[in-house]
């Protein structure tokens, strides 16, 4: 699982996807499950299509719960974000989401506006600080976090 877990959203960012509404579907996904016994969840990939959070009680009335979370891509990722992201490596080999402004002014000036009317031609720079992760995947959750909490996307 190793070589898979840097290819996917870690648990963390996609808890924070699903709060936001980002629509849960992917090839993986974080399970977690919790009961009255349990201090710590436990965390596991599965390969299933889509699944909806479970809760219930042993016999004898101890309560569980398990929930699933997407597990994102790069791939998937990708597809959530608006044209003109990219992903970038930086010389400590960690990865970061940026931009190309130009391309967006060209093909989506609407949501060029909002990005220049937030950032003031800082977005770049922006970009590089705070979606910088040694996870490819993270990175770009990071950034569609960041769209997503201040209103300049609307997905599901």
């Amino acid at each position: 699982m190793e070589n898979l877990e840097w290819q996917l959203s870690n648990l963390e960012l996609s808890k924070k996807l699903k709060e936001l509404e980002v629509k849960q579907e992917s090839l993986f996904y974080w399970e977690e499950v919790v009961d009255e016994d349990n201090l710590k969840p436990e965390l596991k990939y599965i390969d299933i299509k889509y699944t909806k959070d479970k809760f219930g009680e042993y016999d004898g009335g101890r309560k569980w719960q398990q929930k699933y979370y997407s597990a994102f891509t790069v791939a998937e990722l990708f597809d959530k974000l608006p044209n003109g992201f990219f992903l970038g490596k930086d010389e400590d080999n960690g990865y970061y989401c940026g931009c190309c402004l130009e391309f967006i002014e060209e093909i989506n000036p609407k949501f060029y506006k909002k990005l220049d009317e937030k950032f003031y031609g800082w977005l770049e720079e922006f970009a590089e600080e705070q979606t910088e992760d040694k996870n490819p995947a993270n990175a770009l959750a990071k950034m569609l976090i960041y769209l997503k909490e201040n209103k300049l996307i609307n997905i599901n």
